[in-house]
């Protein structure tokens, strides 16, 4: 039977059933500390006094060493996809030498697997075939500016171990691995301008230096000073908040700040902005680095309101005859009937398109009332702009006789059929800026009448008919002619009797023909009419093939209404 001390016995009754051991049966020496595993020669004792490093580790890591975490119970590895690709190397159910176990890794003797190295803080392993884990300390990764590191498969020192760049710290603790942080983001002025420090430095006032502020640097880690402090600009000022200092514009009535580095604003009155302007209000994006940008001027053609509460506010002179010649004023002068002169009356006054100006003369706030209008001082809406103008509206002369022949009038002259004189007699008119042209005339062969509509106003037309004529001026009616024997005449703007009776011969000419109800010869007219001598009616033509008819008057044959179609 083999003896075995009493502790690899236990060890043996450990193992796993699929290994086979072959003990040394010649050697029974109880004292002997050795057996042998094959070639391989195993120290029990010191096994077993290191159980606890083989058996029991954290399986907590984490792999991503190059990302700042905040959280104090992260760690981080620095070569994450050399352990992933290697685990399955290493980690196997099937039993295996300690020859096979590869650098980054250790033999169990207990699970007579190989296992990772780099579960634990610093682990690493850099040689073959070994039963233990090295660890990476403070000291030992100090030389590449580096503290340990939980990198699973860590084959090296270097991989064991994670840098602590300008602009991070780590904090001095085993339990969680040595975190490592960034300076910046949320601590007002921390940054830092060395590697493996544990603490981040603080920018102060003095240490940012004249016009410049700590602050938050929030663009990634904050490796300098300049990372961290700020400049205050002029038209701008700082305060302290939240701990820490913001920077701010300059706004309100008058602000301006022209000077950097300042903790408040400077205010513009009346007297520091001077002749011809007051402070302006300023707001965000204005940029009012100078009193000059703080104050505005007044200038012709507006008014400013004397009140520092509202911040004196500049407005245009609008309005019904507003306008202002001078500067600095606080109200607009108004234009009147009376100041406006000979032809004009005021108008209403508008801003530019900018909004910022009104009249500045007092000829941009009157307007010209011509002859053939008339001006009202009261309301009135204008249908064609769909406007309201109550200020002195100007309107045409219009109507039956209407006219206006001096400026500036509030009506309009009427001109009667007495008034236009010999052979003329009132018109519809517009905007009619003399008697003439507010008058027609009646010549001989016409007539004049009112038919109730445009006003009951005269119209005048040609005296038009059978045996109709008029050998006076304006007359309200034709004068029918006695022709006797002979038949009448079917007439147009007839001035004498003989134009109204047909006296010619005795033959009804070709192209016209006999009325004989109203004994009246008349002019065939119309769509292929013609007529022969003495005809009492009018024919319509039968065109001949490819013609057709057209109108025509006082036509003696059918060729002249019928016209010849073109070829094509």
């Amino acid at each position: 039977m083999i003896q075995l001390e009493h502790g690899a016995l236990l060890l043996l009754l450990l193992l796993p059933p699929m290994r086979t051991i072959a003990l040394a049966a010649q050697n029974s020496n109880t004292n002997d500390e050795h057996i042998h595993r094959g070639n391989v020669k195993y120290d029990w004792k010191s096994a077993l006094l290191n159980h606890d490093s083989y058996v029991t580790h954290n399986d907590q890591y984490d792999d991503n060493q190059h990302h700042y975490n905040d959280d104090e119970n992260s760690s981080t590895s620095s070569v994450a996809s050399h352990s992933s690709s290697s685990s399955s190397m290493l980690m196997t159910t099937d039993a295996v030498e300690p020859s096979d176990c590869k650098a980054g890794g250790y033999y169990n003797v207990i699970t007579g697997r190989c296992e990772l190295c780099g579960r634990t803080c610093g682990e690493y392993q850099d040689e073959v075939g070994t039963f233990h884990c090295k660890t990476a300390t403070l000291e030992s990764c100090g030389a590449h500016n580096m503290v340990p590191a939980r990198n699973l498969n860590a084959t090296s020192l270097e991989e064991a171990c994670k840098e602590v760049l300008l602009g991070t710290y780590y904090r001095n603790s085993y339990e969680q691995c040595y975190p490592v942080h960034a300076c910046g983001g949320t601590a007002c002025g921390a940054y830092q301008d060395e590697t493996k420090q544990t603490s981040c430095k603080v920018a102060t006032l003095d240490a940012c230096g004249p016009n410049r502020i700590p602050s938050i640097y929030l663009d990634g880690p904050a490796i300098s000073l300049d990372n961290v402090c700020q400049t205050v600009g002029k038209g701008e000022y700082y305060i302290t908040q939240d701990n820490c200092y913001s920077i701010h514009n300059c706004t309100g009535c008058g602000a301006y700040q022209d000077e950097l580095g300042q903790t408040e604003c400077k205010m513009a009155s009346l007297e520091d902005c001077g002749p011809y302007q007051v402070p302006n209000m300023i707001l965000e994006d204005d940029n009012s680095v100078s009193l000059r940008d703080a104050c505005h001027p007044v200038p012709k053609g507006n008014f400013f309101q004397n009140s520092s509460e509202a911040c004196y506010p500049v407005q245009p002179c609008v309005g019904c005859g507003a306008y202002q010649n001078e500067t600095m004023q606080t109200r607009c002068h108004t234009a009147t009937v009376k100041s406006c002169g000979a032809d004009r009356v005021p108008q209403l006054v508008a801003s530019d398109e900018s909004g910022g100006i009104g009249a500045v003369h007092l000829q941009d706030a009157c307007k010209e009332v011509p002859s053939g209008t008339y001006y009202t001082d009261g309301f009135f809406f204008d249908g064609d702009t769909n406007n309201y103008d109550t200020c002195y509206p100007i309107h045409n002369c219009y109507g039956c006789g209407t006219y206006q022949n001096e400026t500036k009038q509030t009506s309009c002259n009427i001109a009667s059929t007495e008034l236009c004189g010999e052979n003329r007699v009132p018109k519809l008119v517009e905007a009619a800026t003399n008697l003439d042209e507010a008058c027609q005339s009646v010549p001989v062969g016409h007539y004049f009448y009112s038919d109730g509509d445009n006003d009951d106003c005269p119209t005048v037309h040609a005296c038009r008919g059978c045996g109709l004529y008029q050998n006076e001026t304006k007359q309200r009616s034709c004068k029918e002619a006695s022709c006797g024997f002979v038949p009448s005449v079917f007439a147009e703007g007839a001035t004498e009797e003989a134009q109204a009776c047909y006296y010619e011969s005795n033959t009804i000419t070709a192209g016209q023909y006999l009325d004989e109800d109203e004994y009246c010869v008349r002019n065939c007219l119309g769509c292929g009419m013609y007529s022969e001598e003495n005809a009492t009616s009018c024919q319509r033509a039968d065109c001949p093939l490819k013609s057709y008819p057209v109108i025509g008057f006082q036509a003696t044959s059918v060729k002249q209404v019928c016209q010849t179609l073109q070829a094509g």
